[in-house]
């Protein structure tokens, strides 16, 4: 996989993390609820809601991950395409300019003509990820997503994210009920708070939900072991329940973005999803 410039950092991924990665084969099918695309997968009375990163449902092996999780634990996996055309806007000029992939690597003549499209694009990219705020988000979740699930026989569900996903499934993890089980989230981006104005304190501390915490070395500290999510969330009713595991060799977006034919990634790759499907087993099925 790629890796993402530094640009990329004011958005939403570290600099020097996971780029793009080709998009792993999947068993799903795409369906349509309401005004969203979602890519659909598995059945059973337990539904899990995947929230997709910043570069949307097709990125790296985030459909794979959900066939897999679909299989192992008998349930139904639904990942919303919550940003309108999939990804934001100049997605795929930012993406061209992270280095490293051979596979996908374009000509040294064409660096200048990749500069001054990023440059171009980056503000876009950022205001299509500030345009997916949670006033705009939690409708599609609540109104449509949500109630989906139930109407295909799911009658307890649960949330899984990655970067962008993570910030995501932290805020649906505050909804009252609580409205659902428990969450999972792989590198999540919440720096996005200062991007959308979030208060990072008040919205741990709003969480309602076990939750599952896997960070790489570039994830802040306050979202790591022993970091002040964990203080928080150690603190409520289910804090026992809730896990933080570091993977200190790895980097931002290993999980469905790191690339498969190194075998470091796909250690850690498989460690988590060892434990993403531990969690589930738990908490959801």
């Amino acid at each position: 996989a790629r890796k993402m410039s530094a640009s990329n950092a004011a958005a939403c991924c570290p600099p020097d993390s996971h780029g793009a990665a080709a998009t792993a084969p999947s068993v799903g099918t795409y369906v349509t609820v309401g005004p969203l695309q979602c890519y659909m997968t598995g059945t059973g009375t337990s539904a899990i809601i995947c929230a997709h990163d910043a570069f949307g449902v097709e990125s790296g092996r985030t459909k794979a991950i959900c066939d897999k999780l679909a299989a192992a634990l008998g349930v139904i996996v639904v990942v919303p395409s919550f940003f309108e055309g999939g990804a934001p806007p100049g997605a795929a000029s930012v993406e061209r300019m992270a280095p490293g992939d051979t596979a996908a690597r374009e000509a040294w003549y064409t660096l200048p003509w990749r500069i001054l499209l990023t440059l171009i694009s980056l503000p876009r990219f950022i205001g299509g990820i500030r345009a997916a705020n949670w006033e705009r988000v939690r409708p599609l979740l609540m109104d449509h997503v949500a109630p989906f699930v139930r109407s295909r026989g799911a009658t307890k569900l649960g949330l899984l994210g990655f970067c962008w996903g993570g910030w995501f499934t932290t805020h649906a993890s505050a909804e009252p009920g609580p409205a659902f089980a428990c969450a999972a989230t792989a590198h999540p981006s919440l720096q996005l708070c200062r991007l959308y104005g979030d208060d990072f304190e008040a919205l741990i501390d709003g969480v309602a939900c076990p939750q599952l915490f896997l960070t790489s070395a570039q994830e802040a500290s306050n979202v790591r072991p022993g970091g002040r999510a964990q203080e928080v969330l150690s603190s409520k009713p289910f804090g026992s329940a809730c896990q933080f595991v570091h993977f200190k060799d790895m980097k931002h977006g290993w999980v469905n973005r790191g690339a498969s034919d190194d075998p470091a990634v796909e250690r850690d790759y498989a460690q988590a999803m060892d434990l993403i499907t531990r969690f589930f087993r738990a908490h959801l099925v």
